[in-house]
C-alpha cells in the first residue's frame, strides 16, 4: 500500500489540525522522493512557522476575528453594552426619583400637606428600600402607631382632615400594631362587611374602635363612644355610650312630621310651659305657626318648606317642636353634655374652616365636611342646637354656633327662651341605651375660672426646695456620634440627680454657623408621654433652629419615652414629675460645661404644649435660660399642690418669653387661659410677647411660627454669627 496508495487525507483523522500541517504531511508522504521536503531541517522551519500561526490564531483577538466567532461575540458585545448602558441609565433615573421625591416631601411638608408627604415617603420607601435619607423623614412625618378594631379584620383607610376630597389611602385591616402613619388630623374610614362603616376624624392615636352590626344601627346616626365630657364650661361628667344622629334634621325630614299630623298629636306636646304655666294643647299649637298661618316651622308656606331647601337643616322652630318630632321618631334631644361629648374638640381646630360660620346662610346637610371624631357632621356652625338641657329656671342651651355667628361660638354655651323660633336654630335627635341622669337636663350657671395668688417670697423659697438639686460629680458620657444631612447629633448620657441612672440628651449641632453655638433647650408635647423610644421622636418642632445655626439639646425628661412610669404608679410618682423634669433639665445644662462648642451663656428653651406647661414651673428655678419661647400652653384654674402651681412661679419668671398661642385652641382659649398666663409672667413689658396664630392647639401654618421663634431669639439671644468666607 505504501509503494501503491495515496494515503487518507489527514483532516479525517484530526479535525482540528491546521491546513498547514495537513498540507505538510502530506508533502511527507508523496511517492515521488523529489516532492518532498528535502531534509529534516527544511521539515522544522515549516513545523515552527505552524506552531507560531497556531498560537497566533488561538489567542482571543485571533477567535474574534474569526466570523463565526465574531459575529455572535459583536452582537453579545451590543447586548452587554445596552444592558449595562441601561442599567446605567436606569440606576441615574432612580437616584434622581428618589431626589426628586425627596424634595416633593420637603416641599409639601413645608405646605403642610403632611399626609401627601406622608404618602410621598411610603411610595419611595417601597420603590427604594432601606435609604437612610428617609430615616428623619419617617420620624417627621410618621407616628408610631396601633389601631384596634372589634371585631378585627376591618379595612383601614385615611385621608388628610383638610382635604376631604382627596382619595382614600389604604393602610391594611386591623389589627395594626406600631404602624408609623401620619403624624397629622385625620379622616379615618373603617369598613368591615356586615358593620355599619365609621368615617369619623381624629388625631393620632385612634382609641380602640368597637363596629356595630348593621341589623342594631339605627338609620342615619352614629355610635358615640363612652368617656368623659371636661373643659366645656360645664361641671365634668362621665357619659355612657349612645346614638345621636350623623347630622341636623333636614327640612324633609321634619316635612314627613307635619305631614303625619304632628302638629295635631298631643302625646308629642306634654307640658308646654310659658311664664309658668301649663299651656293648653290648642292653645299652644296658635304659636307653632308658619308665614302663612299653617302649622309648620317659622319659614315654611303653606305647611311646607320652600322649593329647593330639602337637604338644608330645618330652623325656625322652637325646643318644643324639636321635642315633639324627637317623639314622633322615638328619640330625645341630647343633653348639653352629650352634644359636648359628640363634639369631643380635637387640639386641631380644622372642624372651624370646614364648619359654616359667619356666611350668607345654611348649608345642605353633610356638604361642609365639618366632621367629628365620632362621625358627626356639621356640628361647628350650619344651624345651632337646642339640647334638652335648661340653663335656669326657663331657657334651653342651645349649642354649636351657627352661619351668621363666628367661630368661637362653637367653643361656647349660651341659652335661648324654649319659643324663640329663630332661623338660625335648629336641632339633631340622640337615642340612649339607658336614660341618662336626671341632672344632666339642668346646667348651673358656668363660672369664670378663677385663679389663686401667688405666694410670698418666703413661702416660694421653701417650694423651690422641691426643685433643687446637687450640680453632677460626673461628666456626661458620650454614647454616639452621628453625621446627618443637617446636622451632627451626639447622644450623651447624664446622671440623674435623684436616682443612680443615666437618661439620654440628644445634643444636634449645626452644620453651619459659628461655634460657641447658641444653646435651645427642647421640651417635647405630650407624644413624650406616649413613646416608647426618644428615637421615634420627630425634630419638625426644632429642626428648623438647628438648620439655622443654634444647637439644640433634647433631654429625655423623667416619666417620658423609655422613662416612662407604669401605669400603676403612685401619686407620689406622678407628683415627681414636673421637679424631675427641672432637675434633669438641669443636670443636662451642667454637661455644657464640657462641651466648649456650646454657648453657656446664651441658652434659650423651646417648649410646645406638654413641654411647654412644665416650663411655667422650670423657668423661675433655672437662672441659665436666658430667653424662652412657649408653644400652646395656658393657665387653668385647676387645683394643684402649691409647688406644681403655676400661679407661684409665673410671677418668678423674669426672661424674656414669647408665648404663641392658637386663635381657636379648644385646650387653652386665648380669652380664659393664655391670656392669663401671659399677664403673670414676671418680665417686663416690653421683654415679653403674646402672638396668636390662624388654628387650634397646633399650627395651622408653620412656617408662621418658624418665623416669630427665629426672630425671638434673634432679638434676645443675638444673631447667629455667620461664618467667614
Amino acid at each position: 500500500a505504501i509503494l501503491r496508495d495515496a494515503p487518507p487525507p489527514l483532516a479525517r483523522h484530526c479535525r482540528e489540525c491546521p491546513p498547514a500541517l495537513r498540507r505538510l504531511v502530506d508533502d511527507c508522504l508523496r511517492k515521488d522522493p523529489s516532492q518532498r521536503p528535502t531534509s529534516a531541517a527544511a521539515v522544522l522551519v515549516r513545523l515552527e512557522y505552524i506552531a507560531v500561526d497556531w498560537q497566533r490564531r488561538h489567542t482571543l483577538a485571533a477567535r474574534v476575528r474569526r466570523p463565526a466567532v465574531a459575529v455572535p461575540l459583536v452582537v453579545a458585545l451590543i447586548v452587554l453594552v445596552a444592558v449595562l448602558g441601561y442599567q446605567h441609565h436606569t440606576r441615574t433615573q432612580q437616584s434622581a426619583d428618589f431626589a426628586a421625591g425627596l424634595d416633593e416631601i420637603e416641599q409639601l411638608a413645608r405646605e403642610e400637606r403632611l399626609v401627601a408627604a406622608w404618602q410621598r415617603m411610603r411610595d419611595l420607601a417601597n420603590r427604594y428600600p432601606d435609604q437612610p435619607a428617609l430615616d428623619q423623614w419617617w420620624l417627621d412625618l410618621g407616628f408610631p402607631m396601633s389601631v384596634k378594631t372589634e371585631p378585627p379584620g376591618a379595612r383601614l383607610r385615611l385621608k388628610a382632615y383638610t382635604e376631604p376630597a382627596a382619595d382614600w389611602i389604604d393602610v391594611g385591616s386591623s389589627n395594626l400594631v406600631d404602624v408609623r402613619l401620619p403624624r397629622a388630623h385625620l379622616r379615618w374610614l373603617i369598613e368591615l362587611d356586615g358593620h355599619l362603616p365609621l368615617e369619623i376624624s381624629s388625631s393620632i392615636p385612634l382609641p380602640p374602635l368597637q363596629l356595630v352590626p348593621l341589623a342594631d344601627a339605627p338609620a342615619g346616626m352614629v355610635r358615640v363612644a363612652a368617656g368623659n365630657v371636661a373643659d366645656t364650661g360645664l361641671p365634668a361628667q362621665s357619659i355612657d355610650a349612645f346614638w345621636l344622629d350623623r347630622t341636623e334634621v333636614t327640612n324633609a325630614e321634619f316635612q314627613n312630621f307635619v305631614d303625619a299630623g304632628g302638629y295635631h298629636s298631643p302625646e308629642l306636646w306634654p307640658n308646654i310651659e310659658r311664664d309658668g304655666q301649663v299651656l293648653e294643647f290648642d292653645q299652644a299649637m296658635t304659636l307653632f305657626r308658619d308665614s302663612t298661618g299653617r302649622p309648620g316651622p317659622a319659614g315654611w308656606e303653606l305647611g311646607r318648606y320652600l322649593d329647593g331647601n330639602g337637604a338644608l337643616p330645618v330652623s325656625g322652630v322652637s325646643a318644643f317642636e324639636a321635642e315633639a318630632y324627637a317623639r314622633f321618631v322615638g328619640k330625645v334631644l341630647p343633653s348639653a353634655w352629650h352634644w359636648h361629648r359628640a363634639a369631643a374638640r380635637d387640639i386641631h381646630s380644622d372642624v372651624l374652616v370646614f364648619g359654616n360660620f359667619d356666611s350668607a346662610g345654611p348649608a345642605p346637610v353633610g356638604s361642609r365636611a365639618a366632621l367629628s371624631p365620632f362621625g358627626n357632621e356639621d356640628l361647628a356652625g350650619n344651624v345651632a342646637e337646642w339640647t334638652a338641657t335648661r340653663a335656669g329656671a326657663v331657657h334651653r342651651m342651645v349649642l354649636g354656633g351657627d352661619w351668621r355667628s363666628p367661630a368661637y361660638m362653637f367653643n361656647d354655651n349660651y341659652a335661648e327662651d324654649p319659643f324663640l323660633r329663630a332661623a338660625n336654630i335648629g336641632f339633631r335627635c340622640a337615642l340612649y341605651d339607658d336614660a341618662p341622669d336626671p341632672a344632666l337636663l339642668h346646667a348651673p350657671q358656668p363660672a369664670p375660672p378663677t385663679f389663686g395668688e401667688a405666694v410670698d417670697d418666703e413661702v416660694f423659697a421653701v417650694l423651690a426646695r422641691f426643685y433643687a438639686y446637687e450640680t453632677a460629680r460626673e461628666p456626661a458620657e458620650l454614647e454616639i456620634a452621628i453625621e446627618e444631612p443637617h446636622w451632627r447629633l451626639q447622644v450623651w448620657r447624664v446622671p440623674a440627680s435623684y436616682s443612680g441612672e443615666r437618661f439620654q440628651v440628644r445634643v444636634y449641632l449645626p452644620r453651619q454657623g459659628t461655634p460657641p453655638y447658641q444653646t435651645i433647650v427642647y421640651a417635647p408635647p405630650g407624644s413624650a408621654l406616649a413613646m416608647t423610644d426618644i428615637k421615634l421622636e420627630g425634630t419638625r418642632d426644632f429642626g428648623y433652629l438647628v438648620r439655622a445655626g443654634r444647637a439644640v439639646i433634647f433631654p429625655e425628661y423623667f416619666g417620658t419615652y423609655g422613662r416612662r412610669l407604669p401605669p400603676d404608679a403612685d401619686p407620689s410618682q406622678r407628683r415627681n414629675i414636673r421637679p424631675n423634669w427641672s432637675k434633669d433639665l438641669g443636670r443636662a445644662l451642667d454637661a455644657l460645661t464640657d462641651h466648649a462648642e456650646l454657648d453657656q451663656q446664651r441658652i434659650g428653651l423651646l417648649g410646645v404644649s406638654l413641654g411647654a406647661n412644665a416650663a411655667t414651673t422650670m423657668l423661675a428655678v433655672e437662672p441659665r435660660i436666658s430667653s424662652a419661647v412657649l408653644v400652646a400652653t395656658g393657665l387653668h384654674s385647676l387645683a394643684r399642690p402649691a409647688e406644681l402651681d403655676p400661679i407661684n412661679f409665673l410671677p418668678r419668671t423674669r426672661q424674656p418669653v414669647l408665648l404663641v398661642g392658637g386663635r381657636d385652641d379648644f385646650v387653652n382659649p386665648v380669652a380664659t387661659s393664655q391670656q392669663p398666663l401671659y399677664e403673670r409672667l414676671g418680665a417686663p413689658a416690653e421683654q415679653k410677647a403674646h402672638y396668636v396664630f390662624e388654628g387650634g392647639h397646633v399650627p395651622a401654618r408653620q412656617q408662621e411660627v418658624v418665623g416669630v421663634v427665629l426672630d425671638w431669639f434673634d432679638r434676645h439671644l443675638g444673631p447667629v454669627p455667620v461664618p467667614p468666607r
